[in-house]
């Protein structure tokens, strides 16, 4: 099973380790995972979903699903098809940068294709 994690545009989101019952969530619904994105790339926490300096590790094409109360964006829509699923999917295009707290990555909201 591949681990996708995806975003389009600019986006800031702290995401937390499930296993305190917090809102990270990696979805596998695409068929190609792409490059890898985050630096340095090798699994060593989080059952190998994140590197040493604690960051997710993150692809080309993975798709990151987020509820939506953790967004604070006011454009980004969480309905598809009409129906509010109360989470937003974002498909990862590229990194933007990243720092000591944070990554950002140009992402698409897959409900809308809003780059973001």
């Amino acid at each position: 099973q591949q681990q996708q994690t995806k975003s389009k545009g600019l986006l800031h989101a702290a995401l937390k380790d499930n296993s305190n019952g917090d809102n990270k969530q990696v979805t596998s619904t695409l068929p190609q995972q792409g490059k890898c994105l985050t630096s340095p790339a090798d699994p060593v926490s989080n059952n190998g979903l994140d590197n040493a300096e604690g960051n997710l590790i993150v692809h080309e094409n993975d798709v990151l699903k987020i509820h939506s109360s953790s967004v604070h964006a006011p454009n980004l829509s969480s309905k598809r098809h009409g129906v509010d699923s109360g989470f937003i999917e974002l498909q990862v295009i590229e990194l933007l940068g990243q720092g000591t707290f944070a990554q950002v990555f140009k992402c698409e909201n897959m409900a809308t294709g809003q780059v973001v």
